[in-house]
């Protein structure tokens, strides 16, 4: 018995999820979670191509890496098809939007 309970308490540390004995066996129980509100996410195609950037943020991404790169082409004030004629893809431009790395107008 107290081998049962060792290891029911080293489950009940493992995890959040409170555990149960039954028939010699730690089993976990399952929390019920409340439902997450979906979030709207910004796509490229949600952007106007005669956008404007109003506001770039410093350049966070790994330097070297080709998102680091094509970052660092944006300058204020050019449109949204100018930047994806450098090179930006239209994905960057939804990440960076919806990280607040970005501002356009609308």
């Amino acid at each position: 018995m107290a081998k049962i309970v060792k290891q029911t308490k080293r489950a009940i540390a493992k995890s959040s999820k409170p555990a149960s004995v039954k028939r010699g066996k730690v089993v976990a129980t399952a929390k019920a979670k409340p439902a997450k509100a979906k979030r709207e996410h910004i796509g490229a195609d949600t952007i106007a191509d005669n956008a404007k950037l109003l506001r770039i943020d410093m350049n966070t991404m790994r330097k070297g890496s080709d998102v680091h790169t094509r970052f660092a082409k944006l300058k204020k004030g050019m449109t949204k098809a100018k930047a994806m004629e450098l090179g930006v893809s239209g994905y960057d431009l939804a990440c960076a939007l919806e990280r607040n790395r970005i501002a356009f107008s609308k």
